[in-house]
């Protein structure tokens, strides 16, 4: 009985000291990841970033990131959090992140008309809530400064994206020549002929490789196809005589999008795709239905590359899922992936397959 009773009373000791070690280590790690996040964020909203273009007026830019970051045009929920425009005025808006209760951040743009043919038009986080906890502040602030990256080098007559941060100014993005980034003993350049980026060196340790170039992304094009890639036209040998032979192109694969419903959209030529999406260069818009709402305005965009196609989350709400081979994985916002026939993209509640048909 008595040793019963000892029994007990170690394994009492042993769960309170497991207990309270394991707290220990979790405080640790919170505190660890929370000096990060805060660092990032102070980072994010001591810089301003300055864009040239073409005169421009600011409900162009306003409306421009509100089809990039989908502006809450309703009431604000209690909980979770939503972008939404504060306040418009002729040469200034604000937006923020949060809801009814509060706003994580609020940003300013602010646009200047230099002279008769170009503005200067700039981005500021002017509130910042620093939250006890780990927060999704961090990533939103990210998603709304490179929406701006993204609408400022979009913009007709963009020169220059420039981003200053104590005193020191760095060049995120330049329609002019691709300088090469240095970062430790790696240097790295943009492709040849390719212009409108200029990686900052703070993101050359994360370049993933792609065929192309998108814009707060260094991408560095890779000789050749890319494994696994749906090719845009297929080749086949076909021997016409005995005398002859020569190579002919197979009539071009179409490739197309099959939704849950059953309807097809045609990829050719690259599409964007959301509840009302906008054009984007060569790619049309296509709306698809969605009663749920769990698709952004802008969700989407499918393009052809060199090596086939690929597909960006253009900043979505709910993000871009791919599912390949049963695995799922989800997409990072900006950032272009090669697809291939078979894929699936789920994108909120909606899901498209690709096809590729004769």
């Amino acid at each position: 009985m008595g040793w019963a009773i000892l029994f007990i009373v170690a394994a009492i000791v042993i769960g309170i000291v497991k207990y309270k070690a394991e707290k220990a280590v979790s405080r640790g790690i919170n505190r660890a990841v929370r000096r990060g996040t805060v660092a990032r964020e102070k980072e994010l909203t001591g810089e301003v970033l300055t864009a040239t273009v073409a005169t421009t007026s600011i409900s162009t830019v306003r409306d421009a990131i509100d089809e990039v970051l989908d502006f809450r045009k309703g009431s604000l929920p209690l909980v979770g959090a939503v972008f939404h425009l504060v306040s418009s005025g002729p040469e200034a808006f604000t937006m923020s992140y949060g809801n009814k209760m509060s706003d994580a951040f609020v940003v300013a743009v602010v646009v200047q008309q230099d002279d008769d043919e170009t503005s200067t038009v700039s981005y500021t986080v002017t509130q910042w809530l620093q939250l006890d906890g780990v927060s999704e502040s961090t990533k939103m602030m990210e998603s709304a400064r490179s929406a701006f990256v993204h609408v400022a080098a979009s913009m007709p007559g963009a020169r220059q994206v420039v981003r200053t941060l104590e005193g020191s100014d760095t060049v995120l993005w330049s329609a002019i020549g691709t300088p090469e980034v240095t970062s430790g003993d790696a240097s790295i350049s943009a492709p040849e002929g390719a212009q409108g980026l200029v990686p900052s060196a703070d993101a050359v340790d994360t370049i993933p490789p792609r065929a192309d170039v998108h814009l707060g992304q260094a991408t560095i094009a890779e000789p050749g196809a890319q494994e696994g890639v749906m090719p845009l036209v297929d080749v086949v040998e076909v021997p016409l005589d005995d005398d002859l032979d020569m190579t002919r192109q197979a009539p071009p694969s179409r490739a197309v999008l099959r939704g849950d419903d059953g309807t097809e959209i045609d990829i050719a030529g690259g599409v964007v795709i959301g509840r009302a999406p906008a054009s984007q260069g060569a790619a049309r818009a296509v709306a698809v239905s969605d009663e749920s709402f769990s698709l952004s305005k802008t969700h989407l965009a499918i393009e052809p590359g060199p090596a086939g196609l690929t597909v960006t989350d253009l900043y979505s709400t709910n993000g871009v899922v791919l599912v390949r081979d049963g695995a799922d994985s989800s997409l990072a916002a900006g950032v272009p992936e090669p697809v291939r026939a078979g894929d699936r993209l789920v994108i909120g509640e909606r899901s498209f397959t690709l096809a590729q048909i004769r």
